[in-house]
Protein backbone atom coordinates (compact mmCIF):
# COMPACT_ATOMS: atom_id res chain seq x y z
CA UNK A 1 0.00 0.00 0.00
CA UNK A 2 2.98 2.31 0.48
CA UNK A 3 3.62 2.17 -3.27
CA UNK A 4 0.02 3.22 -3.96
CA UNK A 5 0.34 6.12 -1.55
CA UNK A 6 3.54 7.19 -3.30
CA UNK A 7 1.82 7.13 -6.71
CA UNK A 8 -1.00 9.29 -5.30
CA UNK A 9 1.58 11.77 -4.01
CA UNK A 10 3.21 11.95 -7.43
CA UNK A 11 -0.21 12.50 -9.01
CA UNK A 12 -0.97 15.36 -6.64
CA UNK A 13 2.41 17.03 -7.28
CA UNK A 14 2.00 16.85 -11.05
CA UNK A 15 -1.53 18.24 -10.85
CA UNK A 16 -0.19 21.16 -8.85
CA UNK A 17 2.56 21.75 -11.41
CA UNK A 18 0.00 21.80 -14.20
CA UNK A 19 -1.80 24.72 -12.58
CA UNK A 20 1.21 27.04 -12.30
CA UNK A 21 3.67 28.54 -14.76
CA UNK A 22 7.04 26.82 -14.79
CA UNK A 23 9.83 29.12 -13.70
CA UNK A 24 12.99 27.05 -14.20
CA UNK A 25 14.87 26.91 -17.50
CA UNK A 26 17.11 24.00 -18.49
CA UNK A 27 20.13 25.06 -20.57
CA UNK A 28 22.22 22.53 -22.43
CA UNK A 29 25.09 22.59 -24.93
CA UNK A 30 24.30 23.34 -28.56
CA UNK A 31 25.53 20.43 -30.70
CA UNK A 32 27.70 21.22 -33.68
CA UNK A 33 29.35 24.38 -32.34
CA UNK A 34 33.10 23.76 -32.51
CA UNK A 35 36.28 25.75 -32.23
CA UNK A 36 38.54 25.84 -35.26
CA UNK A 37 41.04 23.01 -35.70
CA UNK A 38 39.36 20.29 -33.62
CA UNK A 39 37.71 16.95 -34.31
CA UNK A 40 34.25 15.80 -33.17
CA UNK A 41 35.55 15.10 -29.66
CA UNK A 42 37.15 18.54 -29.36
CA UNK A 43 40.70 17.21 -29.67
CA UNK A 44 43.24 19.20 -31.69
CA UNK A 45 43.89 18.06 -35.25
CA UNK A 46 47.34 17.72 -36.81
CA UNK A 47 48.70 20.39 -39.13
CA UNK A 48 47.42 19.93 -42.67
CA UNK A 49 44.21 18.17 -41.56
CA UNK A 50 40.92 19.38 -43.01
CA UNK A 51 38.71 21.05 -40.44
CA UNK A 52 35.51 18.94 -40.46
CA UNK A 53 33.28 21.69 -39.07
CA UNK A 54 34.29 24.95 -40.72
CA UNK A 55 34.13 25.88 -44.42
CA UNK A 56 35.37 28.75 -46.56
CA UNK A 57 32.11 29.44 -48.37
CA UNK A 58 33.28 32.48 -50.35
CA UNK A 59 36.63 34.03 -51.21
CA UNK A 60 38.56 35.49 -54.18
CA UNK A 61 39.59 31.91 -55.04
CA UNK A 62 36.19 30.30 -54.46
CA UNK A 63 34.97 27.96 -51.72
CA UNK A 64 37.18 25.38 -50.06
CA UNK A 65 37.67 23.21 -46.99
CA UNK A 66 40.06 24.99 -44.59
CA UNK A 67 42.99 23.14 -43.09
CA UNK A 68 44.82 23.35 -39.80
CA UNK A 69 47.95 25.45 -40.16
CA UNK A 70 51.01 26.08 -38.07
CA UNK A 71 50.92 29.61 -36.62
CA UNK A 72 52.79 32.32 -38.51
CA UNK A 73 55.63 33.71 -36.40
CA UNK A 74 53.71 36.97 -35.82
CA UNK A 75 50.47 35.24 -34.80
CA UNK A 76 49.53 34.31 -31.25
CA UNK A 77 49.83 30.61 -30.56
CA UNK A 78 47.19 27.90 -30.60
CA UNK A 79 45.25 27.13 -27.42
CA UNK A 80 44.55 23.71 -25.85
CA UNK A 81 41.08 23.89 -27.44
CA UNK A 82 41.59 25.67 -30.79
CA UNK A 83 44.01 26.07 -33.69
CA UNK A 84 44.63 28.34 -36.67
CA UNK A 85 43.08 27.37 -40.01
CA UNK A 86 43.35 28.72 -43.54
CA UNK A 87 42.86 27.57 -47.11
CA UNK A 88 46.35 26.17 -47.58
CA UNK A 89 47.25 24.41 -44.34
CA UNK A 90 50.50 26.38 -44.07
CA UNK A 91 51.61 29.64 -42.46
CA UNK A 92 53.30 30.47 -45.78
CA UNK A 93 49.96 30.33 -47.62
CA UNK A 94 49.54 33.78 -49.23
CA UNK A 95 46.26 33.94 -51.16
CA UNK A 96 45.00 36.97 -53.12
CA UNK A 97 43.66 39.99 -51.30
CA UNK A 98 39.93 40.02 -50.53
CA UNK A 99 37.38 38.72 -48.05
CA UNK A 100 37.40 35.07 -46.94
CA UNK A 101 34.17 33.85 -45.30
CA UNK A 102 34.89 31.12 -42.74
CA UNK A 103 31.51 29.59 -41.81
CA UNK A 104 30.26 27.16 -39.18
CA UNK A 105 26.79 25.62 -39.64
CA UNK A 106 24.82 24.22 -36.70
CA UNK A 107 21.22 23.44 -35.80
CA UNK A 108 18.97 24.68 -33.01
CA UNK A 109 16.28 22.10 -33.71
CA UNK A 110 14.67 21.18 -30.39
CA UNK A 111 15.92 24.37 -28.70
CA UNK A 112 14.37 27.75 -28.00
CA UNK A 113 16.43 30.02 -30.33
CA UNK A 114 15.61 33.12 -28.28
CA UNK A 115 17.69 31.65 -25.41
CA UNK A 116 20.77 30.67 -27.46
CA UNK A 117 24.11 32.10 -26.38
CA UNK A 118 27.57 31.60 -27.90
CA UNK A 119 30.70 33.17 -26.48
CA UNK A 120 34.38 32.81 -27.16
CA UNK A 121 37.48 34.55 -28.46
CA UNK A 122 39.10 34.82 -31.86
CA UNK A 123 42.07 36.12 -33.80
CA UNK A 124 42.50 36.62 -37.53
CA UNK A 125 44.89 37.85 -40.22
CA UNK A 126 43.91 40.43 -41.17
CA UNK A 127 40.84 42.00 -39.51
CA UNK A 128 37.46 40.24 -39.48
CA UNK A 129 33.77 40.81 -38.76
CA UNK A 130 31.26 38.36 -37.29
CA UNK A 131 27.98 37.55 -39.07
CA UNK A 132 25.14 35.41 -37.72
CA UNK A 133 22.73 34.03 -40.31
CA UNK A 134 24.01 36.53 -42.84
CA UNK A 135 23.48 39.56 -40.60
CA UNK A 136 26.33 41.72 -39.32
CA UNK A 137 26.55 41.44 -35.52
CA UNK A 138 28.60 44.61 -35.27
CA UNK A 139 31.44 42.67 -33.63
CA UNK A 140 34.86 43.17 -35.24
CA UNK A 141 38.54 43.00 -34.36
CA UNK A 142 39.39 45.81 -36.74
CA UNK A 143 41.67 48.34 -35.11
CA UNK A 144 42.79 45.97 -32.34
CA UNK A 145 46.25 47.04 -31.20
CA UNK A 146 48.76 46.07 -32.26
CA UNK A 147 47.04 43.59 -34.62
CA UNK A 148 44.03 41.29 -34.66
CA UNK A 149 46.30 38.28 -35.17
CA UNK A 150 48.53 38.86 -32.14
CA UNK A 151 45.74 39.10 -29.55
CA UNK A 152 42.41 37.42 -28.91
CA UNK A 153 39.22 39.45 -29.09
CA UNK A 154 36.25 38.27 -27.03
CA UNK A 155 32.72 37.94 -28.41
CA UNK A 156 29.28 37.03 -27.11
CA UNK A 157 26.22 36.37 -29.28
CA UNK A 158 22.73 36.44 -27.77
CA UNK A 159 20.52 37.72 -30.63
CA UNK A 160 19.83 36.71 -34.21
CA UNK A 161 19.49 32.95 -33.74
CA UNK A 162 16.69 31.15 -35.58
CA UNK A 163 14.93 27.81 -35.28
CA UNK A 164 16.62 25.03 -37.24
CA UNK A 165 19.82 25.67 -39.19
CA UNK A 166 22.09 28.61 -38.26
CA UNK A 167 25.33 29.92 -39.74
CA UNK A 168 28.15 31.68 -37.90
CA UNK A 169 30.57 33.46 -40.24
CA UNK A 170 33.88 35.22 -39.65
CA UNK A 171 34.54 37.41 -42.68
CA UNK A 172 38.34 37.71 -42.73
CA UNK A 173 39.89 40.44 -44.87
CA UNK A 174 43.19 39.63 -46.54
CA UNK A 175 44.89 42.99 -47.01
CA UNK A 176 47.11 43.48 -50.07
CA UNK A 177 50.83 43.50 -49.33
CA UNK A 178 53.98 43.51 -51.40
CA UNK A 179 55.92 41.27 -49.02
CA UNK A 180 56.90 37.80 -50.19
CA UNK A 181 54.86 36.02 -47.53
CA UNK A 182 51.43 37.51 -46.71
CA UNK A 183 49.49 34.78 -44.88
CA UNK A 184 45.87 34.79 -43.80
CA UNK A 185 44.14 32.69 -41.20
CA UNK A 186 41.53 32.39 -38.47
CA UNK A 187 41.48 30.94 -34.97
CA UNK A 188 38.16 30.73 -33.09
CA UNK A 189 38.07 29.42 -29.54
CA UNK A 190 34.49 28.64 -28.48
CA UNK A 191 34.16 28.93 -24.70
CA UNK A 192 30.39 28.40 -24.32
CA UNK A 193 27.45 27.49 -26.57
CA UNK A 194 24.15 26.84 -24.80
CA UNK A 195 20.40 27.15 -25.32
CA UNK A 196 17.26 26.23 -23.42
CA UNK A 197 15.12 23.20 -24.21
CA UNK A 198 11.44 24.22 -24.27
CA UNK A 199 9.59 22.95 -21.18
CA UNK A 200 6.27 21.08 -21.44
CA UNK A 201 3.26 23.36 -21.20
CA UNK A 202 0.34 22.98 -18.74
CA UNK A 203 -1.58 20.67 -21.09
CA UNK A 204 1.40 18.36 -21.37
CA UNK A 205 1.73 18.28 -17.59
CA UNK A 206 -1.99 17.45 -17.24
CA UNK A 207 -1.45 14.60 -19.67
CA UNK A 208 1.46 13.30 -17.62
CA UNK A 209 -0.62 13.55 -14.46
CA UNK A 210 -3.44 11.61 -16.15
CA UNK A 211 -1.04 8.83 -17.09
CA UNK A 212 0.17 8.65 -13.50
CA UNK A 213 -3.46 8.38 -12.29
CA UNK A 214 -4.09 5.51 -14.70
CA UNK A 215 -0.91 3.80 -13.53
CA UNK A 216 -1.91 4.26 -9.88
CA UNK A 217 -5.45 2.90 -10.45
CA UNK A 218 -4.07 -0.07 -12.37
CA UNK A 219 -1.60 -0.81 -9.58
CA UNK A 220 -4.35 -0.79 -6.92
CA UNK A 221 -6.63 -2.98 -9.01
CA UNK A 222 -3.91 -5.53 -9.71
CA UNK A 223 -2.79 -5.49 -6.09
CA UNK A 224 -6.29 -6.17 -4.75
CA UNK A 225 -6.84 -8.89 -7.33
CA UNK A 226 -3.60 -10.54 -6.29
CA UNK A 227 -4.63 -10.46 -2.63
CA UNK A 228 -7.98 -12.10 -3.42
CA UNK A 229 -6.29 -14.79 -5.44
CA UNK A 230 -3.86 -15.55 -2.64
CA UNK A 231 -6.67 -15.84 -0.10
CA UNK A 232 -8.62 -18.30 -2.24
CA UNK A 233 -5.51 -20.41 -2.59
CA UNK A 234 -4.85 -20.64 1.14
CA UNK A 235 -5.50 -24.00 2.73
CA UNK A 236 -4.88 -25.61 6.15
CA UNK A 237 -2.24 -28.32 6.25
CA UNK A 238 -2.22 -30.48 9.39
CA UNK A 239 1.23 -30.99 10.81
CA UNK A 240 0.37 -33.96 12.99
CA UNK A 241 0.58 -31.87 16.19
CA UNK A 242 -2.58 -30.95 18.08
CA UNK A 243 -3.68 -27.32 17.56
CA UNK A 244 -0.67 -26.61 15.24
CA UNK A 245 -1.22 -25.60 11.62
CA UNK A 246 0.86 -24.15 8.77
CA UNK A 247 -0.87 -21.50 6.64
Amino acid sequence: MKTSQFMNSVLFALLMLSSIEARGVLYTSIPGVFSTGVDDSGSLLSVGSIDPHWSIVASPVGSSAPKVTDPFYMWLGNTPSSEWINGGGSSNYSPPAGVYDFTLTFSLAGFDPSTAQISGQWASDNESDIYLNGLDTGISNSGIAPWGFSNFTSFTLTDGFVAGENTLTFAVTQDPDNVQVNPTGLQVDILSAVAAVPEPGPLALVGIAGLCWVASASFRRNHMSSMGSNKSAERVIPLGVSNSYFY
